[in-house]
């Protein structure tokens, strides 16, 4: 399969972004179905926002990285808003 050089569109990123709040150990990709998303990083949000990449634990404010091994589309979340809650 060539990569897919496209990003997730809004209703997919909302699909993952449910299915990641959902079960963080179970996200389904919206195109490919189960079993095909890996959780690549947890970073700092704040870093991230400014072009960093600094590690952070998955608590609080966080950028969650996703790869999707189907479409070969990754997506970062950024959860900083849901754990500040």
């Amino acid at each position: 399969m060539e990569p897919n050089t496209h990003q997730f569109g809004l209703q997919d990123g909302l699909a993952l972004a449910t299915s990641y709040l959902d079960d963080p150990s179970d996200v389904v990709c919206p195109q490919c179905g189960p079993d095909k998303i890996e959780v690549l990083a947890y970073l700092d949000s704040e870093a991230f926002a400014r072009k960093e990449l600094k590690p952070a634990p998955p608590e609080d404010r966080y950028t969650v990285i996703l790869w999707c091994h189907g479409c070969r589309r990754m997506a970062a979340l950024d959860l900083s808003r849901a754990g500040a809650r």
